[in-house]
């Protein structure tokens, strides 16, 4: 695979499922869903959503059962988290020749 995600999940520091109430609105679901990413990433995580996970209705029916959530809850995504890097990475867009 040219982009292959499974060292970085299996080395994250947590993964995190974000569930809300079924029928909840979208737009509450989007803006606490937003909220909740900006105030993790205050505290020094960085944070990749893994939004196939929910996407996916058998992989979403396993983490349901899996991590016991409960009835009446819909699955929204699945974050992979870890620490913020120390420094800002830079990559080089153009070769210096």
């Amino acid at each position: 695979m040219l982009l292959g995600e499974a060292a970085k999940t299996k080395s994250a520091t947590a993964l995190v499922l974000f569930h809300r109430p079924e029928g909840e609105s979208p737009v509450e679901t989007g803006r606490i869903f937003y909220r909740l990413w900006l105030a993790l990433a205050a505290e020094g995580l960085s944070l990749w959503p893994m939004a196939v996970l929910a996407d996916d209705p058998e992989t979403a029916a396993v983490l349901r059962g899996r991590f016991a959530i409960p009835q009446g809850r819909r699955l929204i995504t699945v974050w992979r988290a870890g620490p913020r890097p120390r420094s800002p990475q830079r990559h080089a867009f153009r070769s210096k020749t």
